[in-house]
């Protein structure tokens, strides 16, 4: 495997792994405003608010999962990955 290879294979990885991840927070919060919306007949306020800390839990551990790591690579790293 070369090196071009590599970054080509982690890119659909890194794609992949937005889609999982993303729609899945995107889901979380379709839940959580429907939860808010139907509340007095089908969820109680602890539910939703349930809902709604794990909700932001998982949006910033995605957050932090998907785009803070960039900020801290190495300026060589970046150019290497984006030129190949």
């Amino acid at each position: 495997m070369q090196l071009s290879d590599i970054v080509y294979v982690s890119w659909i990885h890194f794609t992949g792994e937005i889609m999982a991840f993303g729609f899945g927070v995107v889901w979380a919060w379709i839940n959580v405003v429907l939860s808010f919306i139907t509340r007095p007949q089908l969820s109680s306020l602890f539910i939703c608010s349930i809902r709604l800390i794990l909700t932001l839990l998982a949006s910033a551990a995605t957050v932090i999962r998907e785009f803070v790591p960039v900020l801290f690579l190495p300026r060589e790293a970046l150019r290497s990955a984006v030129l190949s």
